[in-house]
């Protein structure tokens, strides 16, 4: 999907601002909102797509809470594995 690439793309920015959380894994904070406006999909439409891409384990989020954005973890996408791990400072550049 685009809107995992649209993800990579954060991740980079998460990378430059030092978005690290205390396990020192990056993470993305993009809201339901942003991907509406971006890509221009409904907000029905945008919970099914972030649904599949955390069903095929190219994300997964962290909720902080309810006037938060979660926390959003890329994963590589290399490979499907049982237990893939978010990109950290030591997989990551």
């Amino acid at each position: 999907r685009l809107l995992y690439g649209i993800l990579l793309e954060e991740l980079n920015y998460s990378r430059v601002n030092r978005y690290i959380d205390k396990d020192k894994n990056y993470y993305v904070l993009y809201t339901r909102e942003s991907m509406v406006n971006i890509m221009g999909f409904d907000e029905k439409t945008a919970t099914k797509t972030v649904r599949e891409l955390t069903d095929f384990k190219l994300i997964s989020e962290k909720r902080q809470g309810w006037t938060k954005p979660n926390y959003i973890y890329v994963h590589d996408g290399v490979e499907f594995v049982e237990h893939s791990q978010p990109m950290n400072r030591k997989n990551y550049g």
